[in-house]
């Protein structure tokens, strides 16, 4: 639930592509409040947001996995990661 009185982007796509936030201006903090009480009393409520989680987690490129193989593949003589580096970003080098 996000509530301020200028939107974001990534909110905005993530509120009307995938249905994982809610926006609400700073004067509409009320309707928030009874959005966020809704959710909290559904029962499914866990189920319905891992599962649009993952769909977008499919859908969408992961931005730091994808600079580290361009960096990586543009720089072949570049220095190897760092020991536990593929902990950190999930790529192997």
């Amino acid at each position: 639930i996000y509530v301020a009185s200028s939107p974001r982007g990534y909110v905005i796509d993530q509120e009307e592509r995938y249905g994982l936030a809610f926006n609400f201006d700073a004067a509409e903090a009320a309707a928030a409040t009874d959005r966020a009480v809704e959710l909290l009393g559904a029962d499914d409520t866990r189920e319905q947001w891992q599962a649009r989680r993952a769909r977008m987690l499919s859908e969408c490129v992961d931005v730091s996995e994808w600079i580290v193989k361009f960096v990586m593949q543009s720089q072949p003589d570049a220095a190897e990661p760092a020991v536990g580096a593929e902990q950190a970003t999930g790529v192997e080098a």
